[in-house]
């Protein structure tokens, strides 16, 4: 299993992309140490699973013909330890690791 952080997620077109983690990123195992998640590939009880960027997973990495061409995807993923992602768990670890928003604008509009 890799462990990595997700970079990107397109909610519409339903994939995105997870940064291997620095533990893996010397390996030279993905190009670029990026690797394409797509949502079927993410274990949750979601109906429409998707990752917020920012939130650790891990995953294995799968071969996958397309369009001629091989590439490498991430498959099984799932939140450090082997947690279902959902979107609740993922939003309150990425509040967890985040800084509160600047609200000054808010405060302005009120007076």
């Amino acid at each position: 299993r890799f462990t990595g952080e997700c970079v990107f997620f397109n909610r519409t077109g339903g994939f995105g992309f997870i940064q291997l983690a620095e533990a893996h990123a010397g390996d030279k195992v993905v190009p670029g140490d990026k690797v394409m998640v797509h949502w079927q590939s993410i274990e949750s009880e979601d109906r429409w699973p998707f990752l917020h960027k920012g939130v650790a997973v891990e995953f294995n990495l799968a071969k996958v013909k397309r369009a001629g061409q091989w590439q490498l995807r991430a498959e099984k993923v799932t939140l450090p330890g082997g947690g279902a992602v959902d979107a609740a768990t993922a939003t309150s670890a990425i509040a967890l690791r985040t800084t509160p928003r600047d609200t000054s604008y808010e405060k302005r509009a009120r007076q």
